[in-house]
């Protein structure tokens, strides 16, 4: 990456943040700002960054920022999300989802007619979980039936790691018989190993955080770093053991949400536990602390942006 590639993306950042209200009210969402930039300062356009000439620069910052989207997903489950709407994102998440994977690898097989089984079956893995952010203006639309917009905003948010499984294996598939590991071994190693390191950083981590913020130990400030830090370290505990760094990260903010919003013992049902976000300063969607807990933190949600 070049320092004008780096000077170029963060004037972006930059100046999106500065017009981001205005832009709000408009069709024009945050995504698609940010993909056409990318198109322009991309290969395709000035050539100001380019993976072929910093491959592990710019793979290093597409991981980060997914980990910390994955882990912000994670983090954002709740059962009583999943429970409104007559359980619309529960059906879209269970019963929608794998059949619009198995849908989209069936298509695939005469469109794509080059490529293997488990080939198809991953073109059909990674285009099935949808993103309500490139649809923020319909999504938000007050036209549009609460149902489906509650039901879409909760699946969209989800549906990435619960994903992740049938890509890592399908993944696993492909590369089998040319020097990858199994999909035996990757069952193990990505999903169960993996998984259990992420669910035991992530509860570790949150109770760290609970514990050291209930005795005024660590100002509000740091708080949001050791919140950070967590899925890293989740990330690469996961990369050491040879697993799937990002179901570790997954897992992580899963494990991370439930530990921080159970509350003490001795404390009543309605009690929240400590908020480690400084007070009066904008939320990063996931973490604690949400000014307004009765509507389902989602995708589309602007605390979002903190991580995209």
């Amino acid at each position: 990456m070049s320092h004008w590639g780096l000077a170029v993306a963060s004037g972006v950042v930059a100046g999106y943040g500065a017009v981001s209200r205005r832009l709000a009210t408009t069709v024009i969402s945050r995504p698609l700002v940010f993909m056409l930039f990318g198109l322009v300062i991309g290969p395709l356009g000035l050539d100001l960054m380019s993976r072929a000439r910093d491959p592990e620069v710019t793979r290093t910052l597409l991981e980060s920022a997914l980990v910390l989207l994955l882990f912000a997903d994670a983090t954002a489950i709740r059962a009583r999300d999943l429970r409104r709407e007559e359980f619309l994102p529960v059906r879209l998440l269970v019963v929608g989802l794998p059949a619009t994977m198995a849908l989209g690898w069936l298509l695939a097989w005469p469109l794509l007619s080059g490529l293997s089984v488990w080939e198809l079956a991953l073109a059909g893995i990674v285009l099935a979980p949808t993103d309500a952010a490139l649809g923020q203006q319909a999504v938000a639309n007050d036209r549009v039936p609460a149902l489906i917009r509650g039901g879409l905003s909760v699946e969209s948010g989800l549906n990435d790691g619960l994903a992740l499984p049938f890509f890592v294996l399908a993944l696993a598939a492909a590369g089998e018989g040319h020097g990858h590991p199994g999909v035996g071994e990757t069952f193990l190693r990505a999903l169960l190993l993996s998984g259990a390191i992420g669910l035991a950083a992530g509860w570790v981590g949150a109770s760290l955080l609970r514990w050291s913020t209930a005795r005024g130990w660590s100002s509000s400030d740091w708080q949001q770093f050791l919140a950070l830090a967590v899925p890293v370290i989740a990330y690469a505990l996961c990369a050491a053991a040879e697993g799937s760094g990002f179901i570790g990260a997954w897992t992580c903010g899963l494990a991370f949400g439930i530990r921080l919003r159970r509350a003490p013992a001795g404390r009543g049902d309605g009690a929240r536990s400590p908020d480690p976000v400084q007070p009066g300063a904008r939320r990063t969607r996931g973490l604690p602390g949400d000014a307004r807990p009765d509507r389902p933190r989602t995708r589309v949600d602007s605390g979002r942006t903190a991580l995209r």
